[in-house]
């Protein structure tokens, strides 16, 4: 349909730019007008009379002509100028002094051709033959050019209007107060005023643009640019520039950006990046056996995702290790991290001790994350206890994806008891598990924006991928190993977009 109503438009189209089909149109009516002139003259000095069946033939048929004519440009205005128009335009196309006096003469001299009256309407046929005349001559258009002009000068917001040769066009009152003396200016080359970027072929309009005026209460403004095209003719094109005020919204983001940054750091200050040299055991003491990292690599500012490594004894043999995934992304969500964080060390500094009282450590971190938690926010959380001195490692899984463990050089699965996560509901029950370790075993724990990473045909990386990567590194340094499978995951996404925070904890034993 749309199709056909191109083709229709430009065949009645006023401009000349229709085609050779306008042009064979606009021709043929050049000749229905000469044609009915030599008629109308021929039947005032009686050479040819009304009643002849052939003149009303042909009144009819120039009658039936102008019906389809009008009815076409009426039906495909909103093509005028290819561009959609506003509904003020459309009306005041219709209401066009052409489209009108067409509208006069279809419904004013309709009946005279097709009913017979008994009197000859020489006078009434005389002046709808110099209507068509003047429209043909485009002495009366059909498209009033100072429409544009009227529509862009109710627009509240600056507009400006620039051909192609870089002459300003038009500039409406409002535009003075963001670029003074443009209404006096003919040209861009005597208005220095202008910014560069705009005449860039290349010019991002989806960023706000930065305007300096001494004028302006900062010194500066943002404003948002619209530019659409307009053709006036075939020979030339103008570019419509709108400015819309956005400095309110820029600076606010500005400054939601920066708490945002403020706040990441604060965040990131909270996960440690390595154990503390004054803590470490002595280089000779059979405790330093083990090394340890982990980091986070949110996909948002902020991140729901978070890690911790802490000793829990005087002795600093047991090394409790923690990873942990809040539901949703975003700021509700590391403020949610930050309330479990605390309270998961509180509590393992205070009991981490007894490893046989860890499952209980999970059962009081459940209640805590209970109350006062109207969001129903949740966390899936694993911790354990790594006994540098017994060489053993005691854990629990709330919700959390299972645990990688490396004997004998090839990863797999921990066995575990999975229980739902905390926050959700009180009093829960959970079950700690308990494996032994010797060198060269690793535990890699993480959370499941690993597993669940996507590359553009939002495929997911799985646990598959990630055990054979894990495999294909023998490195036992922990750093190396986060890299590694940081770096494979990059290569899997092939450049989309982050979907979720990724975050691994690697304990080595050496």
């Amino acid at each position: 349909m749309h199709s056909i109503k191109k083709s229709i438009f430009n065949l009645v189209r006023d401009d000349g730019r229709g085609g050779i089909g306008n042009k064979i149109l606009q021709y043929f009516m050049i000749i229905i007008i000469v044609i009915n002139l030599v008629l109308l003259i021929f039947n005032r000095i009686g050479l040819v009379y009304y009643e002849n069946n052939a003149y009303r033939v042909f009144e009819m048929f120039t009658m039936l002509y102008f019906v389809f004519e009008y009815i076409a440009r009426v039906w495909t205005i909103d093509l005028k100028d290819e561009r959609t128009k506003p509904s003020a335009i459309r009306i005041s196309y219709i209401l066009s002094p052409a489209l009108l006096l067409d509208f006069f003469i279809i419904f004013l001299f309709f009946p005279l051709v097709f009913i017979t009256i008994p009197f000859n309407p020489v006078l009434l046929r005389t002046v709808r033959l110099v209507i068509r005349i003047l429209i043909t001559l485009k002495i009366v258009r059909y498209y009033d050019n100072d429409i544009d002009k009227k529509i862009l000068a109710s627009i509240s917001e600056v507009v400006v209007v620039i051909n192609d040769e870089k002459q300003i066009i038009y500039s409406n009152l409002i535009s003075e107060q963001l670029f003074k003396g443009i209404g006096k200016a003919s040209s861009l080359n005597d208005f220095p005023l202008w910014p560069t970027e705009l005449l860039k072929q290349d010019f991002n309009h989806q960023n706000p643009l930065k305007i300096s005026n001494p004028e302006f209460e900062r010194g500066y403004r943002y404003y948002e640019v619209m530019i659409t095209e307009s053709q006036p003719n075939e020979r030339r094109s103008n570019r419509i520039y709108f400015f819309r005020d956005v400095t309110e919204r820029v600076i606010r983001n500005e400054e939601k950006e920066k708490e945002l940054a403020m706040a990441k750091r604060i965040q990131k200050g909270m996960l440690p990046k390595k154990l503390p040299v004054k803590i470490l055991p002595d280089a000779l003491s059979p405790q330093n056996n083990f090394s340890v990292y982990a980091n986070m690599i949110p996909a948002k500012e902020l991140g729901g995702d978070f890690y911790d490594y802490f000793f829990v004894d005087d002795e600093k043999e047991k090394l409790a290790v923690v990873i942990a995934d809040v539901c949703d992304k975003g700021t509700p969500s590391a403020l949610f991290m930050v309330k479990t964080k605390i309270h998961v060390k509180d509590l393992l500094q205070r009991n981490g001790c007894d490893l046989s009282r860890l499952d209980e450590v999970m059962a009081d971190v459940n209640n805590h994350l209970c109350e006062d938690n109207g969001e129903k926010y949740y966390a899936t959380i694993l911790f354990g206890i790594f006994d540098s001195k017994a060489k053993t490692f005691t854990y629990v899984n709330a919700g959390h994806d299972s645990p990688l463990i490396r004997k004998n050089g090839t990863f797999e699965k921990l066995p575990q008891e999975i229980a739902s996560s905390p926050g959700l509901r009180k009093n829960k029950k959970y079950k700690q598990c308990h494996i032994d370790l010797q060198k060269n075993d690793i535990i890699f724990l993480f959370t499941d924006g690993v597993t669940e990473a996507q590359n553009r045909l939002e495929e997911l990386y799985g646990e598959d991928n990630l055990i054979n990567a894990l495999n294909n590194y023998p490195d036992n340094n922990p750093e190396n190993i986060f890299n590694h499978i940081y770096a494979e995951l990059h290569k899997f996404e092939n450049e989309a977009e982050q979907f979720d925070d990724i975050t691994m904890l690697i304990l080595s034993v050496n």
